[in-house]
């Protein structure tokens, strides 16, 4: 008998199921709006110049990197979150993932972490509408942590680049794991240190900023449209749009209106042109109206 007989098969991603699902759904019409990442209106991944250029520069390194991580990277990060003037009881990791949890998390990480004997815990969002540089600004999206640090607090930040880089798959983060990988952390820290890339990251900041929000107002306008209350329509930030589905409305959407959502009704609105919008908008419209 095999070793591993009696290990246990994980359940289905449920995001990645959705993905599974949207690629054989032969209707022509259809809408991927369940996935975390920043996409452009043709439904393809949007994609940094910046870190292109960034990319090219860096060679990857085969040497071991120390269990902090890569300095240039977690000082520059460091200087992203807290401002220039770096309080001197910072003590600053590069790391990919922590025990802390929030909720909603991805539904992958609380059995893989617990599996392993950790002990998971959960925060609520501070913010629920901000991947950093997505919302109102990369400074005014910060501001929160900026707060507790000036209030003295002590506390822990885990800072991702996977949205506001679009380094999804190289898992660059800051925070504390040994041995943690090396080559994203130099596209970042190449970026942020070199101020003609800076400053064109943040422009794409800035347009990439520009065109959710366009996409939140088209959205929510069309919700309006459609009679729904101000809880729907209110004002939205960042990627994503949550608006609390049950789970048959959600498989509602996607069977009878190829409308895929995440679990709980979370819309990803990046690829929501004015067109696309206002036909999730009436297929949401529908389904909230007929359950």
């Amino acid at each position: 008998m095999s070793f591993f007989a009696d290990v246990p098969k994980a359940p289905p991603d449920p995001l990645l199921s959705i993905t599974g699902r949207f690629k054989a759904d032969s209707r022509p019409n259809k809408f991927d709006l369940g996935i975390g990442v920043l996409r452009r209106t043709d439904n393809t991944s949007h994609e940094f110049e910046t870190v292109k250029v960034a990319a090219k520069s860096v060679a990857p390194s085969c040497f071991y990197p120390h269990p902090g991580g890569d300095d240039k990277f977690v000082s520059l990060m460091a200087e992203v979150i807290f401002g220039s003037s770096l309080p001197p009881r910072l003590l600053v990791s590069q790391g990919i993932t922590t025990m802390m949890l929030p909720d909603p998390s991805w539904a992958n990480h609380k059995p893989l972490l617990g599996g392993g004997g950790l002990k998971i815990t959960e925060y609520r969002y501070f913010k629920q509408d901000t991947h950093t540089g997505l919302a109102r600004g990369l400074n005014e999206d910060i501001q929160i942590v900026r707060k507790f640090l000036d209030a003295g607090l002590e506390f822990a930040v885990c800072s991702s680049c996977s949205k506001n880089f679009g380094l999804y798959g190289e898992r660059v983060g800051s925070f504390l794991l040994l041995v943690p990988p090396l080559f994203g952390a130099k596209i970042v820290s190449t970026i942020l240190s070199d101020p003609e890339l800076r400053k064109k990251w943040e422009q794409e900041l800035a347009e990439t900023r520009t065109t959710l929000n366009r996409a939140h107002a088209a959205f929510a306008q069309a919700l309006s449209k459609g009679g729904l209350d101000s809880k729907f329509s209110a004002p939205r930030f960042g990627l994503f749009t949550q608006l609390y589905l049950n789970e048959q409305q959600v498989l509602s959407l996607e069977k009878d209106h190829a409308c895929y959502v995440a679990p709980g009704g979370r819309v990803n609105v990046s690829s929501l042109d004015e067109q696309a919008a206002a036909s999730v908008a009436n297929a949401v419209v529908q389904v909230l109206k007929s359950t």
